[in-house]
Order: structure tokens, then sequence, then C-alpha cells
């Protein structure tokens, strides 16, 4: 019971406060790198323990597989973004990606919100 309450916690805060958190770090991408997410996720004190559910939301489908397929878990790409999608991101597509939840959770991006590097958001990304 105690382990459903934390994901439940997890996942919220992964699905609504870590997308600013993205977004001033890295600026807004359609989709990050999982350490990118993991790094932005340690640094601001996030739960680990669900963590593959931020890589889900914020990773495209290669690096996630690309992160998880060695280590054979059960959790899968689209299992974790169905249960993220169901709860928080209905009206979004259902191949929503990092961008367009940055743009629902954060629509007033403004001025006080910068990167680590000081030059503020910077909309679209390299990777």
């Amino acid at each position: 019971m105690i382990r459903h309450i934390r994901r439940y916690f997890a996942i919220r805060s992964y699905a609504l406060r870590l997308p600013g958190e993205m977004a001033r770090r890295f600026g807004v991408c359609d989709f990050y790198t999982v350490e990118q997410v993991t790094s932005a996720a340690k640094k601001s004190g996030y739960n680990m323990g669900f963590i593959a559910y931020a890589h889900a939301i914020f990773c495209d489908r290669a690096n996630f597989d690309a992160y998880y397929g060695p280590m054979g878990v059960a959790c899968t790409y689209d299992g974790l973004r169905e249960v993220v999608w169901r709860r928080y991101f209905s009206h979004l597509m259902k191949d929503f990606n990092a961008g367009a939840v940055i743009r629902w959770t954060r629509s007033d991006l403004s001025g006080d919100d910068f990167q680590e590097s000081g030059a503020g958001i910077i909309w679209g990304c390299d990777h």
C-alpha cells in the first residue's frame, strides 16, 4: 500500500512539476535523453524509485529502449506512458511528447524561467 502511494506521488510530480525543471535546465524540447531527465530529477530532489515513468514521459522510444532494453526489465515504454496519459494527459494526443507536456503544464513560460546556463528558455533542442 505504501509503495502504491509513493508511486502515485512520484508520477504526479514527474508529470506536473518536472516539466518546468526540464524547460529551465535544457530548454523546451520534443524529447530529452535519459541522462538529462535523470540529472534534472536528481538535482531537484525527486523520488528516483519510479524514474522510469519520467523517462517514458520525456524521452523518445529509442532512447528509452536503449537504456532499459539491456536491463531486461518488465516495464515497457508504451505501458508506462499509458498510465501517465490516462491519469494526467488524456486531453493531449496519446502520442504526446515532452514539448507538449511542458507547454501544457507551463503555458506561461516567462522571463523568470532560466536554464542553468542563465541564457533563458530555448525553444527547440539539438541532441
